[in-house]
Parts: C-alpha cells; sequence; structure tokens
C-alpha cells in the first residue's frame, strides 16, 4: 500500500498544501508590480540613457520578477528545495546575460560609430 504524505492528506480533505496568501497581500503585491512598471515606463519616457539606467532596469526587472514567482506563483510557500532547483536556470540566464550584454554593447558602439561617420560625410558635401 502506498504511503500518504501530509500535502495529500490535506488535498484529500479539501484543503490546500500549503498556506494561501491573504487577498489583501496579494493586491498589496499587485500594486507594488504595477508602481514597479510606472518607474520602467517613466525612465523610457525621460530618455534615459547608459549604464546607470540599465543597472536600474535590471534591478527592477529583479524584484518584479522575485515578487511574481513568490507570491503568484506561490513559491513563498513551497519548500526550499523547490527554490534551489531553479538555481541553475537562474545560473544559465546570467551566463547568456554575460555573453549576449557585451556584443550587445559592440554594436552599439558600431552603430554611433557609422552614425557620426554619416554625418560628418553629410557635412563635408
Amino acid at each position: 500500500m502506498r504511503a500518504v504524505g501530509a500535502g495529500n492528506r490535506l488535498q484529500a480533505a479539501g484543503l490546500p498544501a500549503h498556506p494561501q496568501p491573504s487577498q489583501r497581500s496579494v493586491v498589496w503585491v499587485w500594486i507594488a508590480l504595477l508602481a514597479l512598471t510606472g518607474v520602467e515606463v517613466a525612465l523610457a519616457a525621460a530618455g534615459a540613457r547608459g549604464g546607470a539606467m540599465l543597472a536600474l532596469l535590471l534591478v527592477v526587472g529583479v524584484v518584479k520578477a522575485w515578487l511574481i514567482l513568490a507570491w503568484f506563483m506561490h513559491l513563498r510557500f513551497e519548500r526550499r528545495a523547490l527554490g534551489w532547483a531553479l538555481l541553475p536556470a537562474v545560473i544559465v540566464c546570467i551566463l547568456l546575460l554575460c555573453f549576449i550584454v557585451p556584443d550587445s554593447v559592440r554594436l552599439g558602439r558600431l552603430r554611433d560609430t557609422s552614425r557620426s561617420e554619416a554625418s560628418h560625410a553629410a557635412e563635408t558635401k
């Protein structure tokens, strides 16, 4: 006969396997996500450029991802082992960014150089 775990017993009794967040806390998390999205849009509308803006957008994106994972995907209430299981995916994403970002910076510099050469050629005509 198969052993019934605590989570299965709770589900069989019609109870959730882990504590559910209150509706009030979910609404506050949603408001925080909305505010963080507003910060991102305000930065884009202000025309902010450069590494500082990129760093700020990355931090805001990581905070938003954590809020979504923790509250709306209920990872806040799961065992720690599930969080550790997500760690390899995070490491792969960081490694991919380490390869992509330098290439995009290089392409951005090439584009800026070609624009300045084109404007210089137009001025000399």
